[in-house]
């Protein structure tokens, strides 16, 4: 078995949380300094009505963001949609562009309960392993 806790580091961008409102969140910043790859992971948990679009914007200086473009994911997939069909669930998109900075972008519409939800970054192909996580 190989090992990935030394060799992968995940990031919070949008924080696991239960939502209501029919709102836009923009997550926060993931620097990717120092590693070659990046995933970002929706999770939902438990979803009572609505649907969340999910995204990614990159930016060079964690100030000016942008869409990411189709040809910079991986399969020119750019968003994902978490239903509420669907509890327990994980959505991936995959990075390949060149900015610095990556976050997630949820959109929730629909809901009037809601459901929790939050975004993960995941880096990988670290150019010094082992890997150190900051707490």
């Amino acid at each position: 078995m190989l090992d990935l806790k030394n060799n992968l580091a995940i990031k919070v961008s949008v924080a696991p949380l239960i939502r209501n409102a029919n709102a836009t969140v923009n997550g926060s910043g993931v620097d990717l300094t120092g590693y070659e790859g990046a995933l970002m992971e929706f999770t939902q948990g438990l979803s009572t009505d609505g649907s969340v679009a999910c995204s990614m914007e990159d930016s060079p200086d964690n100030s000016a963001w942008t869409a990411v473009a189709a040809a910079d994911c991986i399969n020119g997939v750019a968003l994902a949609t978490l239903a509420t069909t669907e509890d327990s669930t994980v959505e991936t998109l995959g990075y390949i562009g060149k900015q610095k900075w990556i976050r997630a972008v949820t959109i929730q519409s629909g809901a009037t309960t809601g459901a929790t939800f939050g975004a993960n970054v995941i880096l990988g192909h670290a150019r010094h392993a082992p890997v150190t996580q900051l707490a």
